[in-house]
């Protein structure tokens, strides 16, 4: 359903030019969740939103293109992106009382994204959508919702209103951003198992970013990791997560902490992006490290039988260490 070929994106700040996407690509195929993880500032927020064209100055998206059932997203006219957002693709942000207005109440919120991409219509009949579409996504007594606003609602009630907005037009690709960041446990649980059932009742895809790896165990099919603005390994969850092929992929699996077993540490921190290292940018931070790594680039290929692609000089080579590791 998507498929991103090359996104590089980067941002005029006063200490230089901050390297945030380099080279992005990865795949959305229909009916699937599709995670993508890694630290903080590794470039999954602004991956998503250059796929989106919602990166704003100092920001530019260089190159690359984002195919979404055919049409270039990047080469799209700010008119014409703007009937795909919201009608085709629902984009769930991670702050939702940000994405959402104060000083309207949700049903005008609902009636503005409607009329958008469906023309004039009467408001009863987009407060009966709104009542049906906030129904759908879990919310009790809608009827006290609609006509209220977004600072009377907890985190996670907001969070299901942004959900159902994002929902209400029937979008074939929903892009959620780190959807559950700011929610307690117990409501993170029924918010991902909510948008997994959307997901898979309507044939819908989900690209879905997240630092939670048990998150996208759990709920994705699919995990793009990221370290540094670059895609380092690629594959099914479940291949991923028991053979990983890239030392970071390993690093991260290693940090989650497991009952009984010593905690792991990746040691150091992430490249800096506007001092970019010129070859591979986990290098300094990497056990299995060889002197061409700190000049050369690793180019992403397949390993496994082509069962995934990695960016690594030593796919391969080390996996039977690494997973000896690992487990």
């Amino acid at each position: 359903m998507l498929t991103v070929n090359g996104i590089t994106t980067h941002f005029d700040t006063r200490r230089g030019l901050v390297r945030a996407v380099n080279d992005v690509s990865l795949e959305v195929p229909s009916g699937q969740i599709v995670g993508l993880v890694g630290e903080s500032g590794c470039g999954k927020s602004a991956t998503i939103r250059s796929v989106l064209g919602l990166i704003r100055p100092p920001g530019h998206t260089v190159s690359g293109e984002a195919i979404f059932e055919g049409a270039d997203l990047l080469r799209m006219s700010k008119r014409k992106l703007r009937q795909v957002r919201g009608n085709e693709i629902g984009f769930v942000a991670q702050n939702p009382f940000g994405a959402l207005n104060p000083i309207l109440r949700i049903r005008d919120q609902f009636h503005n994204v409607i009329t958008t991409h469906r023309g004039r219509m009467p408001h009863a009949k987009t407060r009966a959508i709104t009542l049906d579409t906030l129904k759908a996504v879990g919310i009790p007594g809608p009827e006290r919702v609609v006509d209220g606003y977004a600072h009377e609602l907890s985190g996670g009630m907001a969070q299901r209103v942004v959900i159902g907005m994002a929902l209400v037009l029937d979008p074939r690709l929903i892009v959620a951003d780190e959807p559950t960041t700011a929610l307690d446990v117990t409501i993170q649980r029924q918010i991902l198992d909510l948008m997994r059932d959307l997901v898979l009742t309507s044939g819908r895809s989900m690209l879905l970013v997240t630092h939670d790896l048990g998150v996208v165990a759990q709920y994705c099919d699919q995990v793009v990791v990221m370290y540094a603005g670059k895609v380092v390994e690629r594959g099914r969850v479940d291949e991923v997560f028991v053979r990983p092929a890239h030392p970071y992929t390993l690093g991260l699996l290693n940090s989650v902490p497991r009952r009984g077993a010593e905690v792991h540490t990746l040691r150091g921190r992430v490249a800096d992006l506007v001092d970019y290292p010129p070859g591979c940018p986990f290098a300094d931070r990497c056990s299995f490290v060889l002197e061409q790594c700190r000049s050369v680039v690793p180019e992403q290929r397949t390993a496994f039988d082509g069962g995934r692609t990695v960016a690594c000089h030593r796919a391969e080579e080390e996996v039977s260490v690494r997973v000896a590791r690992a487990g």
